[in-house]
């Protein structure tokens, strides 16, 4: 499904996880090395992952996270 968001241009932005997930970031993978652009994956631990729940964030190119207010 990640893929086809991919390939269609309605991905979103970035994936903000707190555990590896093999299957969307295999979806990732395939999809760049098709060529297609593809979101931004980081990983948060628990605690971070915790404190950002149900707000609004920037994640930057380089995988930076600040809560918008």
């Amino acid at each position: 499904v990640l893929m086809e968001l991919v390939y269609n241009g309605r991905a979103p932005v970035a994936l903000v996880l707190h555990e590896p997930d093999a299957i969307l970031l295999l979806g990732l993978i395939v999809a760049r090395e098709m060529g297609w652009q593809t979101p931004i994956a980081v990983r948060l631990d628990r605690g971070a992952f915790d404190a950002y729940r149900g707000g609004a964030a920037t994640v930057t190119a380089d995988g930076a996270i600040t809560m918008v207010v």
